[in-house]
């Protein structure tokens, strides 16, 4: 029964253990690396830090000048953070830095609070000053109310991985070309080469993720999107602002519904419990 169908009735569907399929939603492993791996990887952050220290003030004030969105507590033009949940997220800002990139279950919503420089700055934004730039910011929200659907999909449906993207992958996501590349890579170094080859294999595997299980085609600008029984065009969401809000407020939701699970999972440690179980 669907939403729609449940609300023209005026009732809730009842489910029975028949009904419930269990979808365990897990964060990702880090995976643990040998001695001499973790050897030379600590010898490549000393290096780096001797070569930060020896930067000096400047280095500090550009990183202080240039926060990362995924560590820091950076406020968003379209809407206003309650003031005790703002302190409470600058004190722990930035977080620490992690062994693995943080994995987002849905697109992060700082990948769609951004503004274009070559756009006029949208009506609905509550706090300019606030506003980060991103010229792809128009592109990233047209494609995603194409791929969000199966976005949505792919998080509950059993047969389908459920796994975490990184923010580089999302992008990749929210850029939306989904035809996968080949081709020799070449490097100045060895550590070039692997870095180039480690970079486009993630990005075919979204392009496998999108185009082959999805079936979804490349982005054409041309092309409208569906979003809440409506087609939009990629210049109509330069003043869609309840689009944007939505859009937002689901990127949010999601995300820490998801991670809620992927907590309940690893603490429960019990896979095989269908959820009207636990």
């Amino acid at each position: 029964m669907s939403i729609e169908e449940q609300r023209s009735e005026g009732k809730r569907a009842c489910l029975d253990g028949s009904d419930v399929y269990s979808k365990h939603l897990d964060m990702r492993p880090v995976v643990a690396s040998g001695h001499q791996d973790q050897k030379r990887k600590k010898n490549r952050r000393d290096r780096r830090r001797q070569v930060a220290a020896d930067s000096g003030a400047a280095a500090d004030s550009l990183a202080k000048s240039l926060p990362q969105p995924s560590k820091s507590f950076i406020a968003s033009p379209f809407y206003h953070v309650p003031d005790s949940w703002a302190r409470a997220l600058q004190d722990v800002s930035p977080v620490p830095r992690l062994e693995a990139s943080a994995p987002y279950f849905f697109p992060p919503p700082f990948l769609l609070d951004t503004v274009s420089s070559q756009l006029p700055m949208p009506s609905e934004c509550v706090c300019p000053t606030a506003a980060r730039n991103d010229d792809k910011i128009l592109r990233y929200l047209h494609n995603h109310l194409r791929i969000r659907r199966f976005c949505r999909m792919r998080l509950f449906d059993p047969s389908m991985s459920s796994v975490p993207l990184t923010v580089g992958e999302w992008r990749a996501a929210l850029w939306g070309e989904f035809s996968e590349k080949g081709g020799e890579i070449t490097g100045s170094s060895a550590a070039d080469v692997r870095r180039a080859k480690r970079r486009r294999e993630e990005r075919n595997a979204i392009c496998r993720l999108f185009g082959r299980v999805a079936l979804l085609p490349s982005y054409r600008e041309d092309r409208k999107a569906s979003f809440l029984g409506k087609e939009f065009a990629a210049e109509d969401l330069i003043e869609a602002s309840d689009v944007r809000r939505w859009v937002l407020w689901e990127s949010h939701e999601i995300n820490f519904r998801c991670e809620m699970m992927a907590l309940d999972t690893y603490l429960v440690q019990r896979k095989d419990w269908q959820e009207i179980h636990r």
